[in-house]
């Protein structure tokens, strides 16, 4: 039997769903020049793509850690496992990698300027990342119920 903490889990899920990704939506959709242009607007997109990140990395841990699969190395290794166990597809885990790897300069070295590549990163792979919680709701169905 597993120990998955689903409370949890649905807990991060909900908060990027109602909180994070809409948040980030209403900042993105005034275009690149505009976020450039607004430094407060800058500072809540990087906030907002850290918590996602931390969402997903924290989400990956609790999967990992319930189902009992393989040890990560790294956020990027959080990804890799997710798209060996199915959770989602390369092509997701490539979009999902590209935003994990903001997360040392958002984190790390905040004082180097990533906000086109911020933009860019989000321009890129949004869609995918309004996918994130149904990917990982319909996981846990998959295998818990």
């Amino acid at each position: 039997m597993y120990n998955v903490n689903t409370q949890r889990i649905e807990e991060i899920l909900t908060y990027i769903d109602h909180s994070l990704l809409p948040s980030l939506q209403a900042i993105m959709q005034s275009g690149k020049q505009e976020l450039l242009g607004d430094s407060i607007a800058v500072f809540a997109a990087e906030r907002i793509v850290h918590l996602f990140i931390e969402g997903m990395t924290d989400v990956g841990n609790f999967l990992i850690d319930g189902f009992i699969m393989r040890d990560p190395g790294s956020y990027e290794d959080i990804v890799d496992i997710m798209e060996d166990e199915g959770v989602y597809t390369t092509e997701q885990a490539v979009a999902f990698k590209d935003i994990v790897l903001l997360r040392k300069d958002l984190v790390q070295n905040y004082t180097v300027s990533i906000h086109e590549r911020l933009y860019d990163v989000y321009a890129e792979h949004s869609n995918v990342m309004t996918t994130y919680t149904s990917l990982i709701r319909s996981y846990l169905k998959k295998e818990l119920w």
